[in-house]
């Protein structure tokens, strides 16, 4: 068995005021308790049939209490106290008539006062202090109270006085009563006399089964549940009355309380709480104290019982209008919805009890609901105002969202400020309403923020301004944020026309409008973001004059989003300054079109493209209206020219070049070296501003979607990445100071968000962009730049820097065998993003000898593309070091003089075959400059016979022999590549002998070696030159050769090595060593 709970306290009293909040009534049932009766209520004694374990909202561990009251007046005990007073022999004098005698609670001695008539025992009594001497008075029954009698209300007294003997003298007790301890004696009390008075009093009882109380040790009431059946003794107290939390101790009534928690771990005996589940039933059973009340012995039998069931759910509201996000001109919306709960459900009779409801912060008052559906589980409720009051009108009243003073009126909704969106632009704020219904049960649900808004559009569309020349242009502005004039390209065959909110695009027609009384060809719709459907384009079939103002008129209906009409005026109307004058009433006013028809730049030229130092290019255009010659800055628009550009990193903002009107529509500017100094490419947009302040701009060009994705070959995460483009110089298109306006990214077709800083535009040969992408970039994905450059006939070449070497041939400080080498240089003209004039003219090419003589060979100097000059000497050149020096003017003029190369041409080494005592099987990595055996074999004195095997010649074999004279002959007269040899040494003298190799000029050919079928005997050459010893593989080596089987021998150790063909590779195959390869077929062997 599980021990009871501890003894109520404070702090849980307030526990079970607050949880009150979530036990609703059910019904209004009798509070009245039968005796010998228990019942679930609340604090208002009304029975409880439901109960919730706290806020749905709150942790799985969420917990209230549930309260019980009972009535059983044997539950009421008493207790007897006493208290007696002993004369003090110092007093020297009776005590008199009518003194009065005070009950003292504690146990504790003490003295009679003399002084006084009043005679109490111990400290804090009102009637006197205490004095010395004698015997101390006394008391007994420590839990009688004199400060609250009320608790310990005395139910008999009994004084007896030994003056007498009896009781009678005291027998009138005047004064006393059961809460007011005090008591006179009706004669004297002689000296060394005792009274002693006896009585009863009533206690607050208390039933603990272990924790302090009146009575500890009695397991009165036990709380259980469906889930939790071993449940909790719960402690009890004597209270006034039902539903009452104040103590009383002649009260038959006594309440209890346990918490309930949806944790399944509160099933531990003692810890004060009941798991509950959602559909458990609650029971409280009500035991009684059994034979005595005293003796701490529990009943095992249950004298009453009630239940209350466990319910978890929140009801559900579903609402049928305004549904969230509704955007209405009605200003009478129907608020309807429809609460529900399958568990403990609602008192029909009182619906308001669980429900309430806010439009704007404004509490619906009780008059204002209606109810299509009305029943214990299911209320369907309408909201609706007083008829001929509108949701816009104000509120009588004070609104506010956790309660309401509101009386009357409307909700004070808001239905005329304008709301922008990144969806479109409407008339009235967005508003919220609120629905909270709970359940008798207490579980709550809410509607209300993100999930309940709606708009009262009350206004109609307003046509607001018109300007010439301007169509719509998807295109041109792909990233937020969106402008106004953002997506405008100039064209002066049309208007744009601008409303203050979004219209219903099926509304417009062209026969809504007149320009200057002609109906519009064409009529586009348009806008993004908040301007999404504000813009309308009216296409003419006539161009739209320079200067022209035309007057835009409404001669149809458009209607917004949600159907509020702006008309042509009525008949009748004559007010105002064209159809009615107010932007509210819809009815259309006229508006008269700015002039927004830019002037056209044409004509551009320069005087030279390419400037040197101190020098200058004067540029010219014309224009096909009036221009402004004036001071402006580039920000505050100027006619002039805007530059950008450089030789090296630079910002992404550009520069003014001043412009002087030659004629109100012509005008020149002079690009100076002096102004714009670096070297490098410059982009020069002309701005025009006419006379109504229309700036039109000539030189930018567009390139739509460069693809780049080769630029990111791994995954790139977002960041700065440096972008090569192909068109320069950059362009600020439109003359406004900046580049940023004029490039734009997309990442597999969708707009990425890029920035620019810092240098952003490197102006080098580089030509890259820096942007910020705000996304990574995989390897996979399509990255494609838009972006403008600047037309060649508005691009100027500064160019102060002389040519530079990039390389020399032979290279600088080389060396080289060749004695007829390719002698030659490099020039970089290459010095900027775009540069046109690369080349260069070569002025000077001089060759000094290891002689020292010089020689002129700039005559021999050829060239394709006057940047690589070279030539190729004659004859061969000496043996030493030469110096090369040349000079080179640039388009510019700008020259560079005396740069020196300088080369060695070296002897070339002899190539070195090791040979060993013994038979050597060899061969030469290539072909030497002379073939003869004996010039061959002039290292190897020691070498007495020379073998080699030729299938195509008669016996197959031919060889040479060291005669007497020393001189090798025989058959074998020559070596070469083309063939493996047996050389027969007795000692180890090398081959030394000068192979040429195949350079480039050299004047052999590649080997190509005709083998038979069956056995050859082949070399191991090399054509690039692979040192003596180095490996090949041999199926590469014997690459299109059907051979089966090779042989190699170790002249160390006599012994032939044999490979045959393998997908593996190996290293068979060593340059400088001979084989014998079997083939099945014949072939030839191209090393």
């Amino acid at each position: 068995m599980k021990n009871a709970l501890k003894f109520i306290s404070i702090g849980l009293v307030m526990v079970i005021l607050l949880m009150s909040q979530w036990t609703v009534n059910e019904s209004a049932e009798a509070a009245t308790i039968a005796e010998d009766k228990i019942s679930w209520m609340n604090t208002s004694a009304t029975v409880q049939k439901h109960y919730s374990p706290g806020p749905t909202s709150s942790v799985s561990g969420a917990t209230s209490s549930a309260s019980f009251w009972l009535r059983d007046s044997a539950l009421d005990t008493t207790k007897t106290a006493s208290t007696t007073w002993y004369f003090n022999n110092n007093m020297g004098s009776d005590i008199g008539i009518d003194s009065q005698f005070t009950l003292y609670s504690a146990s504790t001695t003490g003295n009679i006062n003399s002084s006084t008539t009043c005679y109490a025992i111990g400290s804090g009594i009102s009637c006197g202090g205490m004095q010395e001497g004698g015997t101390a008075a006394s008391s007994s029954g420590a839990t009688f109270s004199t400060s609250n009698t009320a608790s310990t209300s005395l139910s008999a007294i009994s004084v007896v006085s030994s003056a007498t003997g009896t009781t009678n003298t005291f027998s009138e007790l005047v004064g006393w009563n059961k809460d007011n301890p005090v008591f006179k004696n009706k004669s004297a009390i002689n000296a060394s006399s005792t009274v002693v008075a006896t009585y009863t009093y009533n206690i607050v009882n208390s039933y603990a089964s272990s924790s302090a109380g009146s009575w500890t040790g009695n397991k009165i009431v036990k709380v259980t549940s469906s889930s939790d059946t071993e449940g909790e003794w719960v402690d009890i107290t004597q209270v006034t009355a039902p539903g009452s939390l104040s103590t009383d101790d002649e009260a038959d009534y006594y309440n209890g309380s346990v918490i309930l928690s949806k944790d399944a771990g509160s099933t531990t005996a003692g810890d004060d709480a009941v798991w509950v589940q959602d559909g458990d039933t609650l029971t409280v059973s009500y035991y009684g104290c059994g034979s005595s009340c005293t003796d701490a012995v529990d009943s095992s039998s249950i004298i009453s019982s009630t239940t209350a069931t466990i319910d978890f759910a929140a009801p559900t509201i579903t609402v049928a209008s305004p549904l969230d996000g509704t955007i209405t001109k009605d200003t009478t919306p129907e608020f309807t919805f429809t609460v529900a709960d399958s568990a403990s459900g609602f008192t029909a009779t009182a619906p308001l009890t669980y429900v309430s409801a806010y439009v704007n912060m404004c509490k619906a008052t009780t008059t204002e609901f209606s109810y299509a559906n009305l029943g214990s589980k299911s209320m369907t409720i309408t909201v609706a105002l007083t008829p001929g009051t509108n949701w816009t009108t104000a509120n009588t009243g004070t609104c506010n969202d956790g309660g309401s003073d509101r009386t009357g009126g409307g909700f004070n909704v808001d239905g005329t400020t304008v709301t922008t969106t990144t969806t479109g632009t409407w008339h009235g704020s967005s508003t919220n309403y609120k629905i909270i219904v709970s359940d008798i049960a207490g579980n709550q649900k809410k509607i209300d923020g993100a999930a309940a808004n709606f708009t009262i559009d009350a206004q109609a569309p307003n046509m607001t301004s018109a300007i010439t020349g301007k169509k719509y242009d998807a295109d041109k502005d792909t990233q937020a944020p969106y402008t106004l004039t953002g997506n405008d390209a100039n064209d002066n065959f049309s208007i744009k026309v601008v409303f203050d909110e979004s219209l219903d695009a099926a509304s417009v027609e062209t026969t809504d409008f007149t320009v200057d009384g002609v109906t519009p060809d064409t009529v586009t719709v348009a806008g993004k973001d908040e301007f999404t459907d504000r813009l309308v384009y009216l296409g003419m079939a006539n161009e739209i004059a320079h200067n022209s103002k035309p007057v835009i008129k409404l001669t149809g209906a458009v209607t917004d989003r949600v159907g509020n009409s702006l008309n042509d005026k009525p008949a009748g109307v004559t007010s105002g300054t064209d159809n009615s004058g107010l932007s509210t009433d819809g009815i259309a006013d006229k508006v008269t079109a700015t002039d927004g028809v830019k002037p056209t730049i044409s004509g551009a030229s320069l005087t030279t493209d390419l400037i040197k130092k101190s020098g200058s290019a004067v540029l010219t255009f014309n224009s096909d209206e009036n221009m402004k010659d004036n001071s402006n800055t580039i920000a505050e628009v100027c006619t002039c020219g805007v530059v950008l550009g450089g030789g090296s990193a630079g910002t992404a903002s550009s520069t003014k070049l001043a412009v002087s009107l030659t004629s109100p529509t012509a005008g020149k500017a002079t690009f100076k070296q002096t102004s714009f100094s670096a070297t490098g490419i410059y982009g020069i947009v002309i701005n025009g501003k006419d006379v109504n302040n229309n700036v039109g701009n000539s030189g930018g060009t567009k390139i739509t979607s460069e693809d780049v994705s080769s630029q990111f070959t791994t995954t790139t995460a977002a960041g700065a990445n440096a972008i090569k483009l192909k068109k320069w110089p950059l362009a600020d298109h439109d003359g406004d100071g900046t580049l940023h306006d004029g490039v734009s990214v997309t990442i597999n077709g969708v707009a990425e968000t890029v920035t620019m800083s810092g240098n952003a535009i490197d102006w080098s040969e580089s030509e890259t962009l820096t942007m910020t992408f705000s996304s990574q970039v995989l390897a996979t994905d399509t990255v494609k730049v838009t972006y403008y450059y600047v037309a060649d006939a508005q691009v100027v070449e500064v160019d102060i820097s002389k040519p530079t070497v990039s390389s020399f041939s032979p290279a600088d400080g080389s060396s080289s065998q060749n004695r007829r080498p390719m002698i030659g240089v490099t020039w970089d003209e290459d010095e900027y993003a775009g540069d046109t004039y690369t080349t260069v003219t070569l002025t000077k090419a001089e060759l000094k000898d290891p002689a020292g003589t010089k020689t002129d060979v700039l005559a021999n100097m050829s060239t394709s593309d006057n940047k690589n000059f070279f030539y190729r000497p004659t004859e061969d050149l000496a043996y030493g070091d030469f110096t090369l020096t040349v000079s080179a003017k640039d388009s510019a003029g700008n020259e560079q003089v005396n740069k020196v190369g300088r080369f060695t041409v070296k002897q070339r080494a002899l190539t070195k075959v090791s040979l060993l005592p013994g038979w050597n099987l060899i061969s030469l990595p290539g072909t030497p400059t002379n073939t003869a055996i004996n010039t061959v074999m002039a290292s190897t004195p020691k070498a007495e016979t020379i073998l080699t095997y030729d299938p195509t010649v008669a016996g197959g074999w031919l060889s040479a022999v060291r005669d007497s004279s020393g001189t090798l002959s025989g058959t074998l007269g020559a070596v070469d590549a083309a063939r493996a040899y047996w050389v027969y040494t007795t000692n180890n003298d090398p081959i030394k002998v000068d192979i040429p190799g195949y350079e480039g000029g050299a004047q052999q050919l590649p080997p190509a070696i005709s083998l038979v079928k069956g056995w050859n005997m082949v070399p191991a050459v090399s054509i690039t030159g692979s040192a003596i010893g180095a490996t090949l593989d041999s199926d590469t080596y014997f690459t299109g050769l059907s051979w089966t089987r090779a042989y190699g021998f170790n002249t160390t150790t006599d012994v032939y090595s044999s490979f045959i063909p393998t997908t593996a590779a190996d290293t068979s195959v060593v340059i400088g060593k001979g084989y014998w390869l079997f083939l099945s077929k014949a072939g030839t062997l191209v090393p």
